[in-house]
C-alpha cells in the first residue's frame, strides 16, 4: 500500500539523486542497494554522488541494456503504444508524468531560477507529492462522480473548464493561444485532453464537497470560541502607515562631510538646515503638497521620491529614525508633525493612509469561523474516505514512476550554469 509517508521518504531520496545525476558521473566501485537507500527518511546533500545502484536504478540514459527496453520520453512511448516508467497505474488508470508536472511546471521554473538547491529540492518534494496524491484521487473517485454527471452539471463544467483555460492561457502565455497549444504539441497532448483533465478534476471536488457536505456537523459556540482564541491573529488587523518624510542632516550643508559635531563649520551647516527645514514647514503650513515640499527641500534617501517611505507596519523604524516612529503615533491620515530635531538631523513627518490596528470581535468572526470549521470537517471527512480507497487500490510502478517525474523537473539554475 501506498502511505503518505513511503511517499515522501522515495520523493526525498528521488528528488536529490536524480538533479545530482544531471551533474556528476559515478565514481568506480561505489555500491549501495537502491532498495535500502528508499528505506531513509533523510536526503542526500546537494552535491553528493550517486551510488552505482542508485544511477542504474535513476539513470536509463546511462546504461545500455534499459535504453534498449524501454524508450527514453513519455512522447515516444504514446507513439509506440507502450506504457513505460513514466506512467503510475492507478486501478487500471493511467496517471502520466505530464499530469503531475504540467500543472506545476510554471511554478517549478521559477523556483529553479531563485532558490538554492537545498531549498528549491525541498520545495520539489512538496509540490511533487501534493500533485501526485491530487492525480490518485482523481483516478479513485472519478468513475463514481461520473456515474452521477447530469446533463445540467455538464454544461457548467464544460463552460467551467474553457474558463480555467482561459486564464491559464493569459497568466502564462501572454494570451496567445497559438503559444499554448505548441506547448501542449511538445508535451505530448491536446486542448482536448486538457480541457477533459479540467472537467474531471472539478467533477471529483463537486462529487466529494456534496458527499460529505451534509455529514459536517454545525460548530458549537464552545468550538467556535476556542477557535477565535487560538487563531487571534487571523481576526487582527495590524497597524499600518503611509510615511513621508522631509529629512535634513545637519552637515548636509559642510564642504567636507565628517567634521566633529560643535565644530564650527559643523555649528553653521546645522544652522543652515534649520533655515531649510523652517522653510519647507512654512509651505506646508501654506497648503503645499509634502511630496512636493519633500523633492524641494529633504536630503534623505527618498527625497526624489517625495519623501514617500511606503507603507511603514507597526515595528516601525529604529536607529537614528526612531523620534519619527514616536511622531507617527500622534497622526492621523495625511497630517504632518511639527519640526522634529534628532541627534543628526531635523525631520518633518508627513502621513498618507493611517490605518490603526484593528481587532474584528467574537460577534463579528462568527460567521467567518463557522465556514472555517465546516470546510474543515469536509475535508476531515474527503480525507478518511480517501485513506480508504487507496488501502485497496492497487497501484502500480510507483518506484519508476517517481524517478520519472524528478527526472522532468527542471534542475535548479545553480546546476545547469556553465563551471
Amino acid at each position: 500500500m501506498l502511505t503518505r509517508v513511503s511517499l515522501t521518504i522515495l520523493l526525498s531520496i528521488s528528488v536529490v539523486s536524480i538533479l545530482v545525476a544531471g551533474c556528476s558521473k559515478p565514481s568506480a566501485g561505489q555500491r549501495s542497494s537502491a532498495d535500502g537507500a528508499a528505506e531513509s527518511s533523510q536526503p542526500e546533500e546537494w552535491g553528493s554522488d550517486p551510488t552505482e545502484d542508485e544511477w542504474v536504478a535513476m539513470d536509463p540514459g546511462d546504461v545500455d541494456a534499459q535504453e534498449s527496453e524501454k524508450p527514453v520520453t513519455y512522447r515516444e512511448q504514446l507513439r509506440q503504444g507502450a506504457i513505460g516508467a513514466d506512467m503510475l497505474v492507478v486501478n487500471g488508470e493511467m496517471i502520466t508524468v505530464d499530469d503531475i508536472v504540467d500543472p506545476i511546471r510554471s511554478e517549478l521554473e521559477h523556483a529553479a531560477a531563485t532558490m538554492p538547491p537545498e531549498e528549491y529540492g525541498r520545495h520539489v518534494q512538496e509540490m511533487v507529492a501534493i500533485q501526485i496524491w491530487r492525480q490518485i484521487n482523481e483516478r479513485l473517485v472519478y468513475r463514481q462522480a461520473l456515474s452521477r454527471l447530469g446533463d445540467s452539471m455538464n454544461d457548467v463544467l464544460d463552460a467551467e473548464a474553457d474558463r480555467i483555460i482561459r486564464a491559464r492561457v493569459n497568466a502564462q502565455f501572454d494570451g496567445r493561444q497559438s503559444r499554448f497549444e505548441s506547448y501542449l504539441a511538445d508535451i505530448g497532448k491536446s486542448i482536448g485532453e486538457v480541457r477533459e483533465e479540467t472537467r474531471r478534476r472539478m467533477l471529483v471536488a463537486d462529487y466529494l464537497r456534496k458527499k460529505f457536505e451534509s455529514q459536517v456537523p454545525e460548530s458549537t459556540r464552545p468550538q467556535l470560541w476556542r477557535y477565535y482564541v487560538s487563531h487571534s491573529e487571523e481576526f487582527t488587523e495590524p497597524a499600518r502607515t503611509e510615511l513621508f518624510l522631509i529629512d535634513i542632516a545637519y552637515d548636509a550643508y559642510m564642504d567636507k562631510r565628517g567634521n566633529r559635531p560643535g565644530s564650527a563649520d559643523w555649528l553653521q551647516s546645522k544652522e543652515k538646515a534649520r533655515q531649510e527645514v523652517d522653510a519647507a514647514l512654512a509651505e506646508l503650513e501654506a497648503g503645499s503638497a509634502f511630496s512636493d515640499v519633500a523633492t524641494s527641500h529633504s536630503k534623505g534617501i527618498h527625497a526624489a521620491d517625495g519623501g514617500s517611505w511606503g507603507v511603514i507596519g507597526s515595528s516601525g523604524l529604529v536607529g537614528r529614525y526612531s523620534l519619527v516612529t514616536e511622531a507617527l503615533a500622534s497622526l492621523d491620515s495625511n497630517q504632518h508633525s511639527p519640526i522634529l530635531e534628532g541627534e543628526d538631523a531635523f525631520f518633518i513627518v508627513g502621513t498618507g493612509l493611517v490605518q490603526r490596528r484593528r481587532v474584528q470581535s467574537f460577534e463579528q468572526a462568527q460567521e467567518r469561523i463557522k465556514q472555517i470549521l465546516r470546510q474543515q470537517g469536509l475535508e476531515e471527512l474527503e480525507r478518511e474516505y480517501l485513506e480508504e480507497l487507496r488501502t485497496s487500490a492497487n497501484v502500480q510502478r510507483w518506484r519508476e514512476f517517481q524517478v520519472e517525474v524528478i527526472r522532468a523537473i527542471p534542475p535548479p539554475l545553480s546546476m545547469t550554469a556553465p563551471r
